[in-house]
C-alpha cells in the first residue's frame, strides 16, 4: 500500500479467554488476576509479504528489518522497558536495523488509555506527511530522547543531514474516541523506511507465551492512502541570499550548477 503520501487506517479488535496468573510468595498465592500477554500492533514492512517477528513480548513484529510498528501492549515487560501493563507504543530502528520491541526505541508511549484486555476496542491511526504547529499544545503530542536520534545520525556528524533534516509529518493514534488522539508524534516515513515507490506491506501481528496467554481477534479492518502532497518550504540560504551566507558553493542549495541541472531537464522546484 502506499503509505509515504499518509495513510488511514481503523480496524477493531477484542482481546480475550486469558490465563491466570498469581503472584507467589513462600509458595503461597498472594495475588491473582486474569489477563494475559501480549498484545497486537500494526506494522508497516519491506522486507517480505511473509516476514514474521518474534513471538511473546515480540508481539510479532520484533526482529523484521526496515519496519516500523504501533503495539498495544498488554503485559509488562521490565527487559523491554516498558512503561505499564496497558500501553500503547511506537517503535522503529529504521531501515538500517532490525526493529525492537525495547522501548529505548520508542518514539512515544502512553498508558492513558481504556483498558485493552476489556472489550471491542477500535483503534483509527492516521499519518500526515506535514506537519500541524496546532497538534503541538494537544495533550497527546510527545517526542522522546530518541526522536531526537533521526535528526542527528547517518552524516549528521560529518555536516550532512540526518534522516530526518528535510522536516517531519505527524502520527496520530486514536482507541475508542476517534476524534480526539491519545498519541501525536513526529514522524517522516519516507525517510525512516525505504520503500518501494512509497509502498510497503501493511499487516496486523499478534503473540502470547507459554505461561500467559490471550486471545485476539480483529473483528473489522480498513485501510486507505490519503495522497497527499508534502508542502515544500525553501532553504534560508539560496544563492546566498537570506538570513545566512553560504560557507562554500557546496553549502548553497542553488548552486549555479544545480540551476544548470534543472533547466537543461526542465524540473521546477
Amino acid at each position: 500500500m502506499n503509505v509515504r503520501e499518509g495513510f488511514e487506517t481503523t480496524f477493531k479488535f477484542e482481546i480475550s479467554n486469558p490465563s491466570l496468573r498469581c503472584d507467589r510468595l513462600d509458595d503461597v498465592n498472594t495475588y491473582c488476576r486474569s489477563r494475559g500477554a501480549d498484545g497486537l500492533a500494526f506494522v508497516l514492512q519491506n522486507e517480505s509479504p511473509i516476514a514474521l517477528g518474534k513471538a511473546g513480548s515480540g508481539i510479532g513484529y520484533e526482529g523484521i528489518n526496515n519496519s516500523f510498528a504501533i503495539e498495544l501492549d498488554t503485559y509488562m515487560n521490565y527487559d523491554n522497558m516498558d512503561p505499564y501493563e496497558n500501553h500503547i507504543s511506537v517503535l522503529t530502528q529504521g531501515w538500517r536495523y532490525n526493529i525492537t520491541s525495547n522501548h529505548s526505541r520508542s518514539l512515544a508511549d502512553t498508558t492513558r488509555i481504556p483498558d485493552l484486555t476489556d472489550g471491542i476496542h477500535t483503534v483509527r491511526i492516521k499519518y500526515d506527511p506535514n506537519f500541524d504547529m496546532d497538534a503541538v499544545p494537544h495533550p497527546s503530542f510527545q517526542t522522546s530522547g530518541y526522536t531526537t536520534w533521526f535528526l542527528e545520525n547517518a552524516d549528521f556528524k560529518y555536516g550532512g543531514e540526518g534522516d530526518w533534516g528535510t522536516g517531519f509529518g505527524l502520527l496520530y493514534v486514536y482507541v475508542d474516541d476517534l476524534y480526539s488522539p491519545v498519541l501525536t508524534t513526529p514522524l517522516n516515513l519516507e525517510s525512516t523506511l525505504k520503500m518501494d515507490d512509497g509502498r510497503m506491506y501493511v499487516g496486523l501481528t499478534s503473540a502470547t507465551g507459554n505461561s500467559n496467554w490471550q486471545v485476539h481477534d480483529v473483528l473489522e479492518w480498513q485501510f486507505r492512502s490519503l495522497h497527499i502532497d508534502r508542502l515544500y518550504e525553501a532553504p534560508v540560504v539560496v544563492n546566498g541570499e537570506g538570513a545566512h551566507e553560504c560557507r562554500n558553493e557546496t553549502a548553497c542549495v542553488h548552486t549555479p550548477e544545480y540551476e544548470h541541472f534543472m533547466r537543461t531537464n526542465n524540473i521546477q522546484d
